[in-house]
């Protein structure tokens, strides 16, 4: 009897199991993203419509906000990150076509051109879709509505003030980039601080930091 090699690694149904685990592992991260998002959104809601500031917030603070969330709007989150999921498996399929086509050595120029935009078109829906959710889940913490609801008023509201939608978005962001930034440079003074002194003269350790 001739002995004739068949394969070498993971079968079809370990390849499948593979492919449920990152999509399970995308939806999880997802998920949890989200959650974050309508907490804090609900608390600062809570902040804002509580009339007396100096009084007990009966409805305001993130542990409130946390029990709204977890009791009503999971769903909303899960059926959001859902979607968002399997956009990024669309992405993460066509990342795996172009490197197989790149093993094979299939360097058409169309092809590449194809890809190319198809990957252009799948982050820019990842981002609007990233925008849409944010947006859903900010009606939802404030209104109560489920996902869809929430994700049309919250266009609708975006489109009627579109100009002003956009340049606080962008004002947020500087704001946002220029506090990590802050954020970075104090902590890698302090580092620097730290182990220039203390624990390199303890030690006593020569750094070279070029």
């Amino acid at each position: 009897p001739q002995c004739v090699f068949h394969k070498f690694g993971p079968s079809m149904s370990d390849s499948w199991l593979q492919f449920f685990n990152f999509f399970g592992l995308f939806w999880l991260l997802f998920f949890i993203e989200a959650l974050g998002e309508m907490v804090l959104a609900g608390a600062f809601a809570g902040w804002y419509w509580t009339m007396d500031k100096n009084g007990d917030f009966e409805n305001g603070g993130v542990f409130q906000s946390f029990k709204r969330t977890f009791r009503y709007h999971l769903g909303t989150l899960a059926f959001g990150s859902l979607i968002l999921s399997f956009v990024r498996m669309l992405r993460l399929i066509l990342e795996y076509v172009e490197d197989k086509l790149k093993e094979y050595g299939e360097d058409n120029p169309l092809v590449k051109c194809i890809a190319c935009c198809c990957k252009c078109c799948l982050y820019c829906l990842e981002k609007f879709i990233r925008f849409l959710n944010r947006n859903a889940y900010i009606m939802t913490a404030v209104y109560g509505h489920s996902f869809c609801s929430g994700a049309r008023r919250g266009f609708s509201l975006l489109a009627q003030s579109n100009v002003r939608a956009l340049v606080l978005d962008k004002v947020t962001d500087f704001i946002l980039f220029i506090g990590k930034i802050i954020v970075v440079g104090l902590v890698s003074a302090a580092t620097f601080a730290t182990f220039s002194t203390e624990v390199t003269s303890s030690l006593k350790i020569n750094l070279n930091y070029h």
